[in-house]
Protein backbone atom coordinates (compact mmCIF):
# COMPACT_ATOMS: atom_id res chain seq x y z
CA UNK A 1 0.00 0.00 0.00
CA UNK A 2 1.01 3.61 -0.37
CA UNK A 3 1.88 5.53 2.80
CA UNK A 4 -0.63 8.02 4.14
CA UNK A 5 -0.72 10.64 6.92
CA UNK A 6 -1.12 7.94 9.57
CA UNK A 7 2.35 6.66 8.68
CA UNK A 8 4.05 10.01 9.37
CA UNK A 9 5.16 11.01 12.87
CA UNK A 10 7.25 14.09 12.11
CA UNK A 11 7.73 16.46 9.20
CA UNK A 12 10.81 18.70 9.11
CA UNK A 13 10.93 21.56 6.62
CA UNK A 14 13.37 24.38 5.94
CA UNK A 15 11.34 27.53 5.41
CA UNK A 16 12.02 29.79 2.45
CA UNK A 17 11.50 33.40 3.59
CA UNK A 18 9.43 34.06 0.45
CA UNK A 19 6.94 31.32 1.40
CA UNK A 20 6.93 31.61 5.20
CA UNK A 21 3.24 32.58 5.43
CA UNK A 22 2.22 29.83 3.03
CA UNK A 23 4.10 27.22 5.07
CA UNK A 24 2.48 28.25 8.35
CA UNK A 25 -1.05 28.93 7.14
CA UNK A 26 -1.65 26.53 4.27
CA UNK A 27 0.77 23.64 4.33
CA UNK A 28 0.79 23.19 8.12
CA UNK A 29 -3.00 23.42 8.10
CA UNK A 30 -3.09 20.48 5.71
CA UNK A 31 -0.67 18.54 7.90
CA UNK A 32 -2.84 19.18 10.98
CA UNK A 33 -6.00 18.16 9.15
CA UNK A 34 -4.24 14.95 8.16
CA UNK A 35 -3.41 14.27 11.81
CA UNK A 36 0.37 14.49 11.53
CA UNK A 37 1.41 14.83 15.19
CA UNK A 38 4.46 17.08 14.88
CA UNK A 39 5.95 19.54 12.38
CA UNK A 40 9.28 21.30 12.69
CA UNK A 41 9.83 24.43 10.59
CA UNK A 42 13.44 25.55 10.50
CA UNK A 43 13.67 29.25 9.65
CA UNK A 44 17.34 29.93 8.86
CA UNK A 45 16.78 33.63 8.21
CA UNK A 46 15.31 34.21 11.68
CA UNK A 47 17.51 31.55 13.35
CA UNK A 48 14.58 29.77 14.97
CA UNK A 49 12.91 26.40 14.97
CA UNK A 50 9.11 26.44 15.11
CA UNK A 51 7.59 23.28 16.58
CA UNK A 52 3.91 22.61 15.95
CA UNK A 53 2.13 19.84 17.88
CA UNK A 54 -1.37 18.76 18.90
CA UNK A 55 -3.13 18.74 15.50
CA UNK A 56 -6.79 19.76 15.27
CA UNK A 57 -9.06 20.25 12.25
CA UNK A 58 -8.33 24.00 12.56
CA UNK A 59 -4.51 23.75 12.73
CA UNK A 60 -2.00 22.98 15.44
CA UNK A 61 -3.05 23.76 19.00
CA UNK A 62 0.51 24.15 20.27
CA UNK A 63 3.13 26.29 18.52
CA UNK A 64 6.50 26.89 20.16
CA UNK A 65 9.57 28.77 18.90
CA UNK A 66 13.12 27.88 19.86
CA UNK A 67 16.21 30.03 19.35
CA UNK A 68 19.68 28.88 18.34
CA UNK A 69 20.83 27.87 21.82
CA UNK A 70 17.57 26.30 22.99
CA UNK A 71 17.15 22.65 23.82
CA UNK A 72 14.29 21.22 21.80
CA UNK A 73 12.31 18.35 23.32
CA UNK A 74 11.70 15.45 20.97
CA UNK A 75 7.91 15.02 20.79
CA UNK A 76 6.46 12.24 18.67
Amino acid sequence: RYPDCGDVGLIIEIVDPASRAYEREVRCGLYATGGIPCVWLLDPERHILIVLTDPTPDGYATVREFGEEAEVPIVL
